[in-house]
């Protein structure tokens, strides 16, 4: 009897030992995946911040004027020399530097999918013909082949997720931080080119900004029909500050039309600092370089203030006092009438 009480013992130990063993390879296993997709995330959202970079902004919108200006694939594969051929190399690079970190699984792919995966196809199909004919003149058939391989992933990926073929690349959803005119579900529309669900959109608080007429853009306004530096609503970093808002769901292949139209702006990823946290990125539009420098002729319309008081009414009393609450006072002279933005590369106004 001893003995079997005593060879119990030892087996139940042996139980005890492997059950921690494998307690603990589990648990350094799940630790070890969720450090890794942390890790993912993080270079995934560098990425984006990099493709909102000032500089990378610029290349852009060199880039969308040659392309502009060269409807026909065939134009598009001619080296154009100069500093417009070092722009758009160096904009292609991007895509094959992404489609890099994407071979060797240091970005996250589900994320990067949603944010990236339209414009991939875009511009791999506007700058492909430029690719190939980069490949013969420099006699490299495998230059920006990862870029191309990434086009064949997205495209992958758009059939798992069973995308419809016209909106391929980043079918996902993402909310839009509205502050100003996005807060109007007829402004969001007019970018859409859809009504928008009205219904899905949520009044949140952003945590750690400020709001301002902190702005400007170039406008033809007023009865003299003059340009001048007019300011428009921006949020900008300040500890201790919040300002409410709307979260405007919108697919991911709707960012590309809210960036043109947001030209004065970056999107930036502020998913932390909204409360209630929501179930999907968030994104606001801050102001960057130049055009939060606001000259001493600045002034403000009265059209888009308008826009925004008719948002503001669609949310009831309590969130305009919070509006009110959040925002520091418009400083400029106001001018009346209609109004229109002066073209810009890879602008097209119309807040």
């Amino acid at each position: 009897m001893m003995w079997m009480t005593s060879e119990w013992i030892g087996l139940v130990e042996i139980v005890i030992l492997g059950a921690t063993l494998l307690t603990t390879v589990g648990l350094s296993t799940f630790i070890a995946l969720q450090a890794r997709r942390h890790f993912q995330l993080q270079h995934a959202k560098e990425y984006i911040a990099r493709f909102n970079s000032a500089e990378m902004v610029r290349l852009r919108d060199t880039v969308d004027r040659w392309l502009a200006e060269n409807p026909d694939p065939g134009g598009r594969a001619v080296a154009t020399g100069g500093e417009t051929e070092v722009a758009v190399r160096t904009f292609i690079n991007f895509f094959q530097e992404l489609g890099v970190a994407w071979k060797h699984g240091t970005v996250h792919r589900e994320y990067t999918w949603d944010l990236f995966g339209g414009l991939i196809h875009r511009y791999w199909a506007e700058l492909g013909p430029f690719c190939e004919a980069q490949r013969i003149s420099r006699g490299r058939p495998t230059l920006y082949r990862d870029f191309e391989n990434l086009v064949g992933e997205m495209k992958r990926m758009d059939g798992e997720r069973a995308v419809p073929e016209g909106n391929a690349g980043g079918a996902g959803e993402v909310y839009l931080f509205g502050y100003g005119s996005l807060i109007s579900p007829e402004s969001v529309a007019r970018t859409l080119g859809r009504e928008p669900d009205v219904a899905r959109h949520k009044p949140v608080w952003l945590n750690g900004y400020e709001r301002g007429w902190t702005v400007h853009d170039m406008v033809r306004s007023g009865p003299e029909n003059v340009v001048r530096p007019t300011a428009f609503l921006n949020i900008a970093p300040h500890a201790g500050r919040r300002c409410n808002g709307i979260a405007v769901p919108v697919k991911t292949t709707d960012l590309d039309g809210f960036d043109r139209r947001e030209r004065c702006y970056a999107r930036v990823d502020v998913s932390a600092c909204v409360t209630p946290p929501l179930d999907q990125p968030v994104f606001a539009y801050v102001g960057r370089g130049p055009w939060t420098t606001m000259p001493e002729e600045t002034v403000a319309l009265a059209k888009y203030l308008e826009v925004v008081e008719s948002g503001l009414g669609r949310w009831g009393d309590g969130f305009a006092a919070d509006y009110e609450a959040s925002t520091l006072p418009q400083p400029w002279p106001t001018v009346e009438g209609d109004y229109g933005f002066e073209p810009r590369p890879a602008g097209n106004g119309g807040r």
